[in-house]
């Protein structure tokens, strides 16, 4: 299951892609950060989104992960048989996304680490769910290129399905597994 993935590299790139699609997006009304959060993020840490807004979207750094009594937070969340309403979704901004799998070579202790980014597309958004000033990564069914690392894959939304997340569009007509050969995959960057 995604528990890392690769930030845009500035905040900048974000709002570029917004401005190729025509989609306003605002800063709030709180003190810009002067440099965006880049590299890889992790449970906890805050990370670039953007939520609906009336007329586009409204970026913001949010927390990844719901707290929970016991373990963890939530970073993860399912998507079978549940509906978002329009305002609790989110667009988490990403470059890329991590899976793990178990080491190739005998004997190794830790995991593979595999980075999937998409060909010709520096900024995707990996929908997701919002309570509160925290978010989690709306997971569904793997597509061709995940399957062969894990059983679950982030909801993927390329540029042309930002717009319709915002508005609300209906679950039925975003969430769904990639199709072969959005994905390229390699191995994690040393």
């Amino acid at each position: 299951m995604c528990n890392t993935f690769l930030s845009p590299s500035n905040p900048e790139r974000v709002e570029w892609a917004f401005s190729q699609l025509r989609i306003p997006v605002l800063w709030p009304e709180a003190p810009r950060p002067n440099r965006g959060i880049t590299g890889d993020i992790r449970p906890t840490d805050p990370a670039c989104v953007v939520l609906p807004a009336s007329d586009g979207g409204r970026m913001d750094w949010m927390a990844w992960g719901f707290p929970r009594d016991k373990g963890g937070p939530v970073i993860n969340f399912r998507t079978e048989g549940r509906v978002f309403p329009r305002a609790s979704r989110c667009l988490v901004m990403a470059a890329g996304f991590y899976e793990t799998t178990d080491p190739v070579i005998p004997g190794q202790k830790r995991k593979d680490w595999w980075l999937f980014t998409v060909p010709g597309v520096e900024v995707f958004a990996l929908a997701g769910h919002v309570r509160g000033d925290r978010f989690t990564v709306l997971t569904c069914e793997p597509g061709p290129d995940i399957q062969p690392y894990h059983s679950r894959q982030p909801v993927c939304l390329l540029p042309d399905q930002w717009a319709g997340w915002l508005a609300g569009a209906p679950e039925a007509d975003l969430i769904a597994p990639s199709p072969a050969g959005t994905f390229t995959v390699a191995p994690k960057p040393t």
